[in-house]
């Protein structure tokens, strides 16, 4: 039974074609890799960049290395250092890139920091917003059809 071999098993039945061999070995080890990962992110990167997508493409590489035979498990059949050090190095990449200057995350404002937006959408319009708001949709009616304008008389 796969749910028994060893991790090296696993990786030769994987290279000979048993693809449940390598979901066998990435149910062994995804949660504590997806904890590691989330562990290590930011608030602010967190918002931008999904553990779970670091964590698989650090699978990817892993499977593409083992294959072409530039990774190998360690005699003690632990894979999870390579692991680790695998997709430590993908989330510092993904890191530095949502760092970069025109995607810093650091410049991010979340709506909580800014209140701005809650005092503008509480208050009335003025008879000039009013008035523009009304222009607006008078010119959108007049470029619908009988059908689309009364979809939209309902809506609103």
């Amino acid at each position: 039974m796969l749910e028994d071999a060893s991790n090296q098993e696993l990786l030769a039945a994987w290279k000979e074609g048993n693809q449940q061999a390598a979901r066998v070995l990435v149910r062994r080890y995804m949660v504590r890799l997806t904890a590691l990962a989330r562990s290590r992110l930011s608030r602010r990167l967190a918002r931008r960049i999904d553990p779970e997508d670091v964590v698989m493409s650090a699978w990817r590489s892993f499977f593409v290395g083992t294959n072409l035979g530039r990774l190998a498990i360690a005699n003690d059949d632990n894979p999870w250092p390579l692991l680790v050090t695998i997709t430590l190095r993908k989330l510092a990449r993904q890191a530095e890139r949502h760092s970069a200057e025109r995607r810093n995350a650091g410049q991010d404002v979340s709506l909580e920091e800014n209140v701005d937006w809650q005092m503008a959408v509480s208050r009335d319009p003025s008879p000039e917003e009013a008035a523009m708001l009304v222009d607006e949709v008078e010119t959108l009616m007049g470029q619908l059809d009988d059908f689309n304008r009364e979809v939209l008389t309902r809506r609103l």
